[in-house]
């Protein structure tokens, strides 16, 4: 079998045009002549020097995709890079064979299928984009840069995005600054806002080694984290000492001091019942409260928490509408628990909770 997962373009890349920006174009954005040549350089260096020292890292990684089903160890799927050439990005296989194709330009969600404990850890610590160390020794990407897109994804986008192409400007990135600091739900305008802020600012090595070694920073934190946590579920409490009497499909986000409202106005901040929010993952989550419910739903809910950035204490709201899909016993003194099914109200709502209550950015 083989060790690529190959996926066939879903657009005729012939009809991929270059945009108007040239990889040498003066003024306030894309490539210098000298600064392409000192990014290339920049690139071979430090990349071939990280795949070197990462190899062993690489083989491990390897060896535990091609164990888990026997599958491809890498997918490599078609890309969108400097002036809208195609290239293939590779990653090492996180979903069952053939997925992409069912996904299509969609983004890959609980919605469309539950990933193994061991894929799931690569994707949440972005371990399964070091493959790409092999695109940037090649030039197809930046070490920082807009993320690399799919063709059909560029299709849907830039009739909806102003000034989209802008992107294409520059070599994709292995770091996104949208990536970094914003979660998966966060809109695609302001992405592509916050990308098109990295274009026209003016290129730094200093501050490149900067971010590649903070990103390095945070990975290696997450690694260590959500591997001990990977670790303990999987090896010893669910194996060893058969403490798991259940399998949790999605991982379960504990945010402190947050509260949960019921609001017949979303508009309007008035009292209502109240209470406690216990946990929360992107389908459920858990609240205790003194009051009690009435019916099942649906209902629409304020989740909010205050957020502590230095002196500053930020206060931090999500609507969704939810419906209750069971009542467990309640612990710790309250009166009621529920269990409630929910949808967030809008894409910036969606935003909101995986920004602040489910922690999905990396930092």
């Amino acid at each position: 079998m083989s060790w690529i997962e190959d996926t066939t373009p879903t657009c005729d890349e012939s009809q991929v045009t270059c945009p108007k920006y040239g990889i040498f174009q003066g003024g306030y954005f894309g490539y210098t002549p000298w600064s392409f040549v000192t990014i290339t350089l920049f690139n071979a260096v430090v990349s071939f020097a990280l795949i070197i020292i990462g190899l062993p890292l690489f083989l491990i990684l390897g060896a535990a995709v091609k164990l888990r089903d026997g599958g491809p160890v890498l997918y490599k799927g078609v890309r969108l890079g400097l002036s809208k050439n195609p290239f293939y990005m590779y990653k090492f296989r996180t979903l069952p064979v053939g997925s992409q194709k069912r996904i299509g330009g969609e983004v890959l969600s609980h919605k469309h299928m539950t990933l193994p404990p061991f894929s799931r850890f690569l994707r949440d610590t972005r371990l399964d984009e070091l493959p790409q160390l092999f695109n940037i020794l090649r030039g197809d990407m930046d070490f920082i840069g807009p993320r690399p897109i799919r063709p059909e994804v560029y299709e849907q986008q830039a009739r909806d995005i102003r000034d989209f192409d802008m992107r294409f400007a520059v070599r994709p990135g292995l770091i996104g600054y949208a990536q970094l600091f914003t979660p998966h739900s966060t809109p695609k305008r302001l992405r592509a806002h916050i990308d098109n802020k990295f274009v026209l600012r003016r290129r730094s090595r200093i501050w490149d080694i900067f971010v590649i070694l903070y990103t390095i920073s945070v990975v290696a934190r997450d690694v260590a984290l959500k591997g001990g946590r990977l670790v303990w579920r999987e090896v010893f409490a669910r194996r060893l000492l058969r403490l798991y009497r259940e399998s949790r499909a999605l991982e379960r986000a504990h945010p402190s001091a947050a509260r949960v409202r019921v609001v017949a106005n979303p508009h309007v901040h008035g009292p209502g019942f109240t209470g406690e929010l216990r946990d929360i993952n992107e389908v459920c989550f858990r609240m205790h409260s003194s009051d009690e419910l009435d019916g099942d739903g649906p209902f629409v809910f304020r989740i909010e928490r205050h957020i502590q950035r230095g002196r500053r204490k930020r206060y931090k709201r999500a609507l969704v509408t939810g419906t209750v899909q069971s009542r467990p016993a309640p612990t710790g003194g309250a009166r009621h628990a529920y269990v409630i099914r929910y949808e967030a109200a809008t894409p910036l709502n969606a935003y909101l909770l995986d920004q602040y209550f489910l922690g999905k950015s990396m930092v």
